[in-house]
Protein backbone atom coordinates (compact mmCIF):
# COMPACT_ATOMS: atom_id res chain seq x y z
CA UNK A 1 0.00 0.00 0.00
CA UNK A 2 1.31 3.35 -1.16
CA UNK A 3 1.22 6.52 1.79
CA UNK A 4 1.25 9.97 0.96
CA UNK A 5 2.86 10.59 4.09
CA UNK A 6 3.10 14.26 2.90
CA UNK A 7 -0.40 14.46 2.69
CA UNK A 8 -0.94 12.61 5.83
CA UNK A 9 1.18 15.88 7.84
CA UNK A 10 -1.10 17.97 6.13
CA UNK A 11 -4.19 16.35 7.53
CA UNK A 12 -2.66 16.27 10.95
CA UNK A 13 -2.52 12.37 10.60
CA UNK A 14 0.98 10.59 12.40
CA UNK A 15 1.89 7.64 10.67
CA UNK A 16 0.41 5.17 12.33
CA UNK A 17 -3.20 6.84 12.48
CA UNK A 18 -3.07 6.08 8.48
CA UNK A 19 -2.13 2.97 9.47
CA UNK A 20 -5.16 2.61 11.72
CA UNK A 21 -7.29 3.69 9.31
CA UNK A 22 -6.22 0.96 7.23
CA UNK A 23 -6.68 -1.65 9.54
CA UNK A 24 -9.86 -0.32 10.64
CA UNK A 25 -11.28 -0.87 6.53
CA UNK A 26 -9.58 -4.57 6.71
CA UNK A 27 -11.81 -5.03 10.23
CA UNK A 28 -15.07 -5.30 8.12
CA UNK A 29 -13.59 -8.61 6.65
CA UNK A 30 -11.21 -10.20 9.57
CA UNK A 31 -10.94 -9.67 12.76
CA UNK A 32 -7.80 -7.11 12.84
CA UNK A 33 -9.23 -5.63 15.94
CA UNK A 34 -5.61 -6.23 17.86
CA UNK A 35 -3.76 -4.24 15.39
CA UNK A 36 -6.13 -1.20 15.69
CA UNK A 37 -5.54 -1.45 19.22
CA UNK A 38 -1.72 -1.61 19.53
CA UNK A 39 -1.58 1.43 16.93
CA UNK A 40 -4.46 3.70 18.43
CA UNK A 41 -4.31 2.66 22.10
CA UNK A 42 -7.48 4.14 23.77
CA UNK A 43 -7.23 7.09 21.36
CA UNK A 44 -10.21 7.04 19.24
CA UNK A 45 -11.41 10.32 20.02
CA UNK A 46 -9.46 11.86 17.32
CA UNK A 47 -10.92 9.68 14.04
CA UNK A 48 -14.62 10.03 16.12
CA UNK A 49 -13.82 13.28 15.95
CA UNK A 50 -13.61 13.92 12.57
CA UNK A 51 -16.33 11.70 11.67
CA UNK A 52 -14.02 9.15 10.16
CA UNK A 53 -15.47 6.22 11.76
CA UNK A 54 -18.93 4.80 12.85
CA UNK A 55 -18.86 1.51 15.65
CA UNK A 56 -21.43 -1.74 14.68
CA UNK A 57 -23.48 -3.30 17.35
CA UNK A 58 -21.81 -5.96 19.27
CA UNK A 59 -22.30 -8.63 22.11
CA UNK A 60 -20.92 -7.48 25.40
CA UNK A 61 -18.09 -8.72 25.48
CA UNK A 62 -16.77 -7.18 22.16
CA UNK A 63 -14.21 -4.21 22.35
CA UNK A 64 -14.62 -1.29 20.82
CA UNK A 65 -11.68 -2.36 18.44
CA UNK A 66 -13.92 -4.97 17.25
CA UNK A 67 -16.75 -3.28 16.55
CA UNK A 68 -15.27 0.40 14.95
CA UNK A 69 -15.41 0.55 11.47
CA UNK A 70 -14.39 3.30 8.52
CA UNK A 71 -17.20 6.03 8.09
CA UNK A 72 -18.05 7.07 4.10
CA UNK A 73 -15.58 9.76 5.09
CA UNK A 74 -12.65 7.63 6.81
CA UNK A 75 -13.28 5.46 3.60
CA UNK A 76 -13.11 8.51 1.18
CA UNK A 77 -9.70 9.93 2.83
CA UNK A 78 -8.00 6.64 3.19
CA UNK A 79 -7.99 6.53 -0.39
CA UNK A 80 -6.67 10.18 -0.72
CA UNK A 81 -4.12 9.42 2.06
CA UNK A 82 -3.10 6.27 -0.44
CA UNK A 83 -2.88 8.35 -3.90
CA UNK A 84 0.51 9.62 -4.88
CA UNK A 85 1.65 13.11 -5.80
CA UNK A 86 -1.61 14.80 -4.45
CA UNK A 87 -1.46 17.83 -2.10
CA UNK A 88 -4.64 19.10 -0.20
CA UNK A 89 -5.09 21.75 -2.84
CA UNK A 90 -4.74 19.12 -5.42
CA UNK A 91 -7.96 17.49 -4.27
CA UNK A 92 -9.98 20.50 -3.28
CA UNK A 93 -9.31 20.94 -7.10
CA UNK A 94 -9.97 17.87 -8.14
CA UNK A 95 -13.12 18.08 -5.89
CA UNK A 96 -14.50 21.24 -7.27
CA UNK A 97 -13.71 20.33 -11.65
CA UNK A 98 -16.05 16.86 -10.02
CA UNK A 99 -18.41 19.70 -9.19
CA UNK A 100 -17.92 21.55 -11.89
CA UNK A 101 -18.18 18.48 -14.50
CA UNK A 102 -21.12 17.10 -13.16
CA UNK A 103 -22.99 20.15 -13.11
CA UNK A 104 -22.37 22.19 -16.45
CA UNK A 105 -24.72 22.42 -19.23
CA UNK A 106 -25.14 19.20 -21.10
CA UNK A 107 -23.70 17.02 -18.49
CA UNK A 108 -26.16 14.59 -19.00
CA UNK A 109 -24.67 10.46 -19.39
CA UNK A 110 -21.27 12.49 -17.65
CA UNK A 111 -19.23 9.83 -15.21
CA UNK A 112 -16.28 10.47 -13.28
CA UNK A 113 -14.55 7.59 -14.07
CA UNK A 114 -11.78 6.38 -11.89
CA UNK A 115 -11.54 8.71 -9.11
CA UNK A 116 -7.84 7.80 -7.89
CA UNK A 117 -6.68 8.09 -11.19
CA UNK A 118 -8.22 11.54 -11.77
CA UNK A 119 -6.53 12.98 -8.58
CA UNK A 120 -3.15 11.59 -9.85
CA UNK A 121 -4.20 13.24 -13.11
CA UNK A 122 -4.97 16.08 -12.07
CA UNK A 123 -2.35 16.28 -10.06
CA UNK A 124 0.60 15.62 -12.68
CA UNK A 125 -0.88 17.86 -15.00
CA UNK A 126 -0.99 21.06 -12.82
CA UNK A 127 2.67 20.10 -11.81
CA UNK A 128 3.83 19.34 -15.26
CA UNK A 129 2.50 22.14 -16.49
CA UNK A 130 3.81 24.61 -13.97
CA UNK A 131 0.04 25.98 -13.35
CA UNK A 132 -1.27 27.12 -9.50
CA UNK A 133 -4.14 25.94 -8.12
CA UNK A 134 -6.42 29.37 -9.46
CA UNK A 135 -5.01 28.53 -12.81
CA UNK A 136 -5.70 25.31 -12.93
CA UNK A 137 -9.21 25.87 -11.47
CA UNK A 138 -10.01 28.00 -14.42
CA UNK A 139 -8.18 26.11 -16.95
CA UNK A 140 -10.68 23.95 -16.50
CA UNK A 141 -13.88 26.26 -15.88
CA UNK A 142 -13.00 27.54 -19.34
CA UNK A 143 -11.97 24.01 -20.74
CA UNK A 144 -15.63 22.31 -19.61
CA UNK A 145 -17.55 24.77 -20.49
CA UNK A 146 -16.37 24.83 -24.41
CA UNK A 147 -15.64 21.07 -24.66
CA UNK A 148 -19.03 19.83 -24.71
CA UNK A 149 -18.46 16.30 -26.36
CA UNK A 150 -16.82 14.58 -23.20
CA UNK A 151 -18.49 11.95 -20.75
CA UNK A 152 -15.98 10.82 -18.46
CA UNK A 153 -13.78 13.16 -16.42
CA UNK A 154 -10.45 11.07 -15.91
CA UNK A 155 -10.45 11.25 -19.99
CA UNK A 156 -9.93 14.98 -20.25
CA UNK A 157 -6.24 13.30 -18.66
CA UNK A 158 -5.75 11.17 -20.05
CA UNK A 159 -7.59 7.69 -22.22
CA UNK A 160 -5.54 4.48 -21.13
CA UNK A 161 -7.27 2.85 -24.30
CA UNK A 162 -5.47 5.07 -26.75
CA UNK A 163 -2.10 5.18 -24.86
CA UNK A 164 -1.94 1.09 -23.73
CA UNK A 165 1.42 0.85 -22.44
CA UNK A 166 2.39 4.85 -21.87
CA UNK A 167 1.80 6.37 -18.77
CA UNK A 168 0.35 9.96 -18.50
CA UNK A 169 3.32 11.60 -17.90
CA UNK A 170 5.19 10.78 -20.89
CA UNK A 171 2.23 11.51 -22.66
CA UNK A 172 1.12 14.41 -21.54
CA UNK A 173 0.32 15.99 -25.28
CA UNK A 174 -2.53 13.68 -26.03
CA UNK A 175 -4.18 14.86 -23.80
CA UNK A 176 -7.72 16.87 -24.28
CA UNK A 177 -7.06 19.30 -21.85
CA UNK A 178 -3.50 19.86 -22.91
CA UNK A 179 -4.79 19.74 -26.37
CA UNK A 180 -7.01 22.62 -25.85
CA UNK A 181 -4.72 24.96 -23.74
CA UNK A 182 -2.70 24.83 -26.44
CA UNK A 183 -4.77 25.31 -29.47
CA UNK A 184 -6.13 28.45 -26.94
CA UNK A 185 -3.31 29.55 -25.03
CA UNK A 186 -4.43 33.40 -25.51
CA UNK A 187 -7.87 32.79 -24.77
CA UNK A 188 -6.91 30.69 -21.90
CA UNK A 189 -4.22 33.26 -20.05
CA UNK A 190 -6.58 36.30 -20.60
CA UNK A 191 -9.28 34.41 -18.30
CA UNK A 192 -6.91 33.60 -15.64
CA UNK A 193 -5.93 37.76 -15.92
CA UNK A 194 -9.61 38.28 -15.48
CA UNK A 195 -10.72 35.69 -12.54
CA UNK A 196 -7.82 35.00 -10.81
CA UNK A 197 -7.14 38.76 -10.27
CA UNK A 198 -11.43 38.75 -9.60
CA UNK A 199 -10.23 35.51 -6.85
CA UNK A 200 -7.28 37.86 -5.39
CA UNK A 201 -10.27 40.80 -4.69
CA UNK A 202 -12.53 38.57 -3.21
CA UNK A 203 -10.52 37.29 -0.71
Amino acid sequence: MYINFNLAAERGFTPSQVLALQAIKQNRNEDTSGVIETLLGLDTKFFEDAGLVSFIKGSKKDSIYKLIRLSSKGTKYLDELTTPEVTENDLRMFDYLCHMYLNADDAEGRTLGNLKLGRIYCAQFRQLMGLTSHEMYWLCDLFIYNYKYTKVLEFIFFTPKANHYGKFKNNLESSKLYQFYQSNKTIVEAYWKEKIKDDTENR
